[in-house]
């Protein structure tokens, strides 16, 4: 009988390994007394789970270097339940702006926890990256804060954006809001997550900076669509699109998997011409082999027997 609190994966292990004798099976109560991330506490541990993944488990639990969460007993603080979310993110929020139009890292990183986070997707660096400690943000901000032009920093109020007052454990409480921001190359949204200080300030545990769009390319929504008669038939026209005919493609794509077509979808868009290329006749085929059956669905009679 299939056990509902264990997923499919670990389901078919646990068939397959039955045959281990009793020792190879660990017993580990459920608990959830610590809060550092990765522990296996808070993963709410069946009562039993196979040797292999009690090892990963393990594995997680002893990393040297773990990253604890910011809890008001680690921060000194007691419970901050009564401050005002919007009043908190606008103070914070008008400090960072002014550090930031300022070009001061060393001003903006005096708003961090000391082990806190810079998230950056796109907007500062060109890739995803994460920045921990205020050393490494630092020299984020040196290499990259006046090359961005990062300005018109303003707090976001709508539903679902405006500042909260989030309290994920007992222990851990934290106000989260979002901000909207201008860069040289095109606007983006940021997330920040503030956690209480016993001087009555607030400093960020968690920022992230996410490109959303680009000014020089906007997204063809809206009045922006394409809204021409297009002269033929939809072959001709997807044939003329494919060959380049009548321009050259400004971004070449090399391979049609999941990736490469989500790109080229999202490049599409934004109106920028792009040209994928494969080494398959056929697009899918480098993801699903035509030998292989059992990329293939089969449904059969379910019959009732009596």
């Amino acid at each position: 009988m299939r056990d509902p609190g264990i997923c499919g994966k670990h389901q078919s292990i646990v068939r397959r390994r039955s045959r281990y004798r009793q020792r190879d099976v660990i017993t580990q109560p459920e608990t959830r007394t610590s809060y550092e991330i990765g522990y296996p506490s808070r993963l709410s541990l069946q009562p039993e789970v196979d040797l292999h993944t009690y090892i990963s488990l393990f594995r997680m639990a002893t990393d040297p270097f773990p990253q604890r969460l910011p809890t008001l007993d680690q921060l000194g603080v007691t419970d901050p339940s009564n401050v005002s979310p919007s009043e908190v993110a606008t103070e914070w929020l008008s400090g960072f702006s002014a550090a930031i139009t300022q070009i001061d890292a060393g001003a903006v990183v005096d708003l961090f926890l000391e082990d806190g986070f810079w998230k950056d997707v796109i907007a500062l660096t060109w890739d995803l990256r994460t920045f921990e400690g205020t050393k490494d943000i630092k020299k984020l901000l040196d290499a990259r804060l006046a090359a961005t032009d990062l300005r018109e920093i303003c707090l976001l109020e709508e539903p679902l954006r405006e500042p909260a007052l989030q309290r994920m454990f007992p222990d851990l409480t934290w106000v989260r809001f979002c901000f909207g921001f201008t860069t040289k190359h095109g606007k983006g949204t940021g997330v920040v997550y503030l956690v209480p200080f016993p001087d009555s300030k607030w400093k960020a545990y968690s920022l992230l900076t996410c490109l959303d769009s680009l000014t020089e390319f906007p997204e063809k929504v809206g009045p922006l669509r394409h809204n021409k008669a297009d002269h033929g038939t939809w072959e001709e026209n997807r044939l003329q699109e494919i060959e380049f005919s009548t321009n050259d493609p400004t971004v070449l794509v090399i391979g049609a998997g999941h990736s490469g077509l989500e790109v080229a979808a999202r490049l599409k868009y934004i109106g920028v011409p792009t040209l994928i290329i494969d080494k398959k006749p056929r697009v899918g085929d480098n993801v699903r082999p035509v030998s292989i059956s059992m990329f293939n669905c089969r449904l059969t009679e379910s019959r009732t027997v009596r």
